[in-house]
């Protein structure tokens, strides 16, 4: 978020969203870098509570990623909403891309991983409906960049990911 090209004037105090916190991976991040006024989204209670105890996290909403309307989170409540590890195939419906666009206000970013296994194949609907949010003037794509991608520092299987940022229009 530190990048000028993408965030050209980042405020510490921005509203930021982790979606799919975990135990805090993300916060940790951000806390390290200044950013105060973060909120994590997961779907585990038990994940909530070791992050919870990192002391990260002003608001921890235990609730799904999903493709429908999400109750807990307001429309264009988050200046940023990042999303690192939780968007793929069989664990998140493409419909929750949008959700995430919707929770952020215009003129901000949805940052988000995920495989390349899950955002390249045709049918898998994730490639679509970015294409979608896009033709929609929903969102303007600022940066897709592919990365290598081990699940933990030992992993010998080599996979890849896409960091993908978009800019909220409307």
């Amino acid at each position: 978020m530190e990048n000028k090209e993408v965030y050209p004037n980042p405020q510490k105090d921005m509203k930021i969203l982790d979606a799919g916190a975990g135990t805090g991976g993300i916060g940790e991040m951000l806390k390290a870098r200044g950013y105060t006024n973060i909120d994590a989204l997961d779907i585990s209670q038990e994940m909530l509570n070791l992050a919870a105890a990192k002391n990260l996290y002003k608001n921890l909403i235990c609730a799904p990623l999903k493709d429908t309307h999400m109750e807990e989170i307001e429309t264009a409540e988050y200046d940023t909403v990042l999303c690192a590890g939780t968007i793929v195939y069989g664990q998140v419906k493409p419909g929750a891309i949008e959700q995430c666009a919707r929770f952020v206000k215009p003129g901000g970013l949805f940052i988000f991983s995920i495989r390349v296994d899950s955002f390249d194949p045709v049918g898998l609907g994730f490639s679509e409906k970015c294409q979608e949010l896009e033709k929609s003037g929903k969102w303007s794509l600022v940066w897709k960049e592919k990365r290598e991608l081990h699940a933990t520092p030992n992993e010998e299987r080599l996979r890849y990911c896409y960091l993908i940022t978009y800019k909220i229009l409307k």
